[in-house]
């Protein structure tokens, strides 16, 4: 039998993996080498035993979860797996789809990205769908893959632009230097990869050229 202190003790860890979820979810952000390249920055959860105190940007994803969360996970993962089971076993046989039915419709996903934008957490969102926290973020998460999947072109393109702004933005005044010490623009535009229109541009805006 599950007792009150048990149940609590789980809630507990499942609010730390929640605040670990927040953080996967957060923006990326773009920031500088010491060769003036840019680079991509991403969230990682800085833990203080199982809670998460700060977030610290790095360049690859990877961390390590603490051992407790982990095993909360494994849990989790096999309750789902339950359940799926035998959602399998009592659907008809004539209308069974191939592999593990969804709980969810398209719709859900819709609706749940909407309550978590009205600022609902995982844990409340869970338990409007009758399902776990864990669950809902999973299926959110590839809800948005496939939206992100159909706009990738036009995104890569955005991005694109912005980088290369960004790069000469941070870089302008070094060129500045470069230029007043003799350096030409078609020299310094060949050094950053850049077109000599853009450095000259730039020089412009600063008032060196």
């Amino acid at each position: 039998m599950v007792t009150k202190k048990q149940i609590r003790h789980e809630d507990m860890l499942d609010n730390r993996l929640f605040e670990v979820l927040e953080v996967a979810n957060m923006p990326e952000k773009f920031g500088l080498t010491k060769d003036n390249e840019i680079i991509t920055l991403y969230p990682v959860p800085v833990f203080k035993g199982i809670r998460v105190i700060r977030v610290e940007y790095k360049t690859n994803k990877s961390f390590v979860l603490p051992e407790a969360l982990l095993e909360r996970i494994c849990i989790l993962e096999d309750e789902i797996e339950a359940v799926n089971k035998e959602m399998e076993k009592k659907a008809p046989k004539a209308t069974a789809p191939k592999g593990r039915p969804s709980k969810f419709i398209p719709e859900d996903a819709v609706k749940m990205l909407e309550l978590k934008e009205q600022g609902l957490s995982y844990k409340e969102i869970a338990e409007m769908f009758g399902t776990t926290a864990i669950t809902v973020s999973n299926y959110m998460r590839k809800h948005n893959t496939k939206k992100k999947d159909e706009t990738v072109i036009k995104e890569a393109e955005r991005n694109g632009r912005h980088t290369k702004q960004m790069k000469a933005e941070s870089l302008m005044h070094i060129w500045a230097e470069e230029y007043k010490s003799g350096a030409s623009s078609r020299q310094i535009a060949d050094k950053y990869a850049l077109s000599d229109q853009t450095v000259r541009n730039y020089l412009k805006k600063l008032e060196v050229m």
